[in-house]
């Protein structure tokens, strides 16, 4: 195989070179996640790899929960299939606990304060209501 060959493979393979997508949930179970962390070229992203796509498509897909947006990696934003995240999860949150350890003790945040935090979101949250992040801060005021 030759560093060409390597290049025309992985570019197919990261849906560059051609689409076999035309939703934005599918190409991010294809792709297993997406980083996040900057909205907008995330959405770039996923409009580079399919090119029949619109701004407003990868909108709804996010809004209908089609693809989801949070930690699932370590404390960056990404992309993610619905029926993914509970696996990814208990895969990396070890790691992703660990690394937020020093960050919570800068804010004196503890065990106890974390498992609050989660009753109150979950109660707010329950029945597929939605708040903002605004809305979930103020809760924990």
């Amino acid at each position: 195989m030759t560093i060409r060959d390597i290049v025309s493979h992985r570019m197919a393979s990261q849906q560059l070179s051609r689409s076999d997508f035309t939703r934005a949930g599918d190409l991010v179970r294809w792709m297993g996640c997406i980083q996040a962390q900057d909205f907008g070229a995330a959405k770039w992203a996923i409009g580079n790899r399919i090119k029949t796509i619109t701004d407003s498509d990868i909108i709804r897909d996010f809004n209908e929960g089609n693809i989801l947006r949070t930690h699932i990696l370590r404390p960056t934003w990404h992309f993610i299939a619905p029926e993914d995240i509970r696996w990814v999860l208990k895969l990396t949150s070890g790691k992703v606990r660990t690394f937020n350890r020093s960050h919570h003790q800068k804010l004196r945040i503890d065990d106890s304060d974390l498992k609050k935090s989660k009753r109150i979101f979950e109660k707010e949250l329950s029945g597929g209501k939605q708040l903002t992040r605004n809305e979930l801060k103020g809760l924990l005021k």
